[in-house]
């Protein structure tokens, strides 16, 4: 597991010096400071801010560095104080030592932790890192932000920690498999300056710079391969004979009272009775109105005939806002659950598409609507509309059906580090 050629990365920070940067109007300030082995930050008067204080450890950038100071790292009483396991190691509980100092004071806490590692339980520590890139690359990340904070402090800790993290990190740099280390490299370090750290990392680690630039060869090449197999799948579906015939026959249904669909009311009896008659060009409807007969029209659509017991038995279901159920049965993907059509609208979604819409507020979202693209500004259920059918906004897309190819995840490929 030898690696020669991988340079210790603490090095970068002493090459460069620590006010480098990519910007000349940035001025570098010491961003964070080293409490007890655990990344921390300045208080407005300048002072280490112990790790477990909430802002602290609520920070999204201190998880960079391994788990933040939480309950399950106390002691249990005041005085006592536990090193950060990462750098000092786990310790018989696993947890990290304890110590006793006074833990409100860094220079005592830091200092408490160091007299207490030996020659021994850090070539052990040295050992469990180097079998884990992630710790290891979490470690370095540590290790560089300290040596930043002590070329700026005098802390009286510094110059033990600092060279205790040297020759930790120089040693580390010996047995770890570089390739394994570089997949985590780029996350951890830091989360402060990332430009300063890409610099120094892609000019000085001996091939990371080659290593980042396959990866994101590789990365670009599946997210292209992966969109291909995505375009061709919907593009087959919406050019199929099935679809364009549903197409075809919603729009050509779309200006006819169907079954019992259309109703006139006796003047008389005010009771409402059917008035359709198969073949009767009287009772024709304008293919612009709706008869509040969304999903049932979608259904004569998606059977290819207007029989409507053929629909009712394939396509089941009363409330449009439910159709997903049946659709899915009949093995058709609602493509907003699908992580690659992450922002697909109404709008952008492809020729014959069906699409499920819930009434905002509304109990259980009933009876909601459902339409079929069916040209690019066109949209098609019991009438046909040039735009989505959202009243306003009050209708919300919970579904965008098509059907996928069964094999489809066979034809994909994996995306590095995704």
């Amino acid at each position: 597991m030898k690696n020669h050629s991988l340079i210790f990365i603490l090095s970068l920070f002493i090459s460069f010096g620590v006010s480098a940067n990519t910007d000349d109007n940035e001025v570098d300030t010491v961003p964070m400071c080293n409490y007890g082995g655990w990344m921390s930050f300045f208080d407005s008067e300048g002072n280490c801010l112990p790790p477990w204080k909430s802002i602290v450890r609520e920070d999204d950038g201190i998880a960079d560095f391994g788990h933040p100071y939480t309950r399950k790292y106390s002691c249990g009483a005041n005085g006592l104080f536990r090193c950060n396991p990462l750098v000092f190691g786990p310790g018989e509980s696993g947890k990290g030592h304890c110590v006793s100092t006074d833990d409100k004071d860094p220079n005592a806490t830091t200092k408490a932790c160091l007299e207490m590692m030996n020659f021994e339980a850090q070539q052990d520590h040295i050992q469990r890192l180097s079998e884990n890139p992630e710790d290891h690359a979490k470690y370095i990340g540590v290790a560089a932000e300290t040596v930043r904070f002590c070329k700026k402090s005098d802390a009286e800790y510094c110059d033990e920690l600092e060279s205790m993290l040297t020759k930790s990190t120089k040693q580390l740099a010996t047995c770890t498999d570089k390739t394994k280390l570089y997949q985590f490299l780029p996350y951890v370090i830091t989360p402060v300056n990332q430009d300063e750290i890409n610099q120094i990392a892609n000019n000085l680690v001996p091939g990371f710079e080659a290593y980042m630039e396959d990866l994101e060869k590789r990365r670009d090449d599946a997210i292209a391969h992966n969109e291909k197999v995505y375009e061709d799948a919907l593009k087959a579906y919406t050019e199929s004979s099935k679809t364009q015939t549903m197409i075809k026959t919603l729009k050509a249904n779309a200006s006819k009272c169907l079954e019992s669909s259309c109703f006139k009311k006796d003047g008389k009896t005010k009771k409402r009775t059917v008035f359709y008659h198969k073949g009767s060009k009287k009772y024709r409807k304008s293919a612009t109105k709706s008869m509040a007969y969304c999903f049932r029209y979608v259904k004569y659509g998606m059977v290819g005939k207007d029989n409507y017991t053929k629909a009712k038995h394939d396509i089941p279901g009363k409330f449009a806002v439910h159709a997903g159920r049946s659709l899915e049965r009949q093995g058709f993907t609602n493509l907003l659950n699908n992580p690659a059509f992450q922002g697909m609208t109404p709008k952008t979604a492809p020729v014959g598409a069906i699409i499920v819409y819930k009434k905002k507020g509304a109990h259980q979202g009933r009876p909601g609507h459902i339409e079929v693209r069916t040209a690019e500004n066109e949209y098609t259920s019991d009438f046909i509309n040039s735009r989505p059918t959202t009243v306003g906004g009050k209708r919300i897309p919970i579904g965008i059906y098509m059907k996928l190819p069964d094999d489809l995840d066979k034809q994909l490929v994996e995306v590095p580090n995704e």
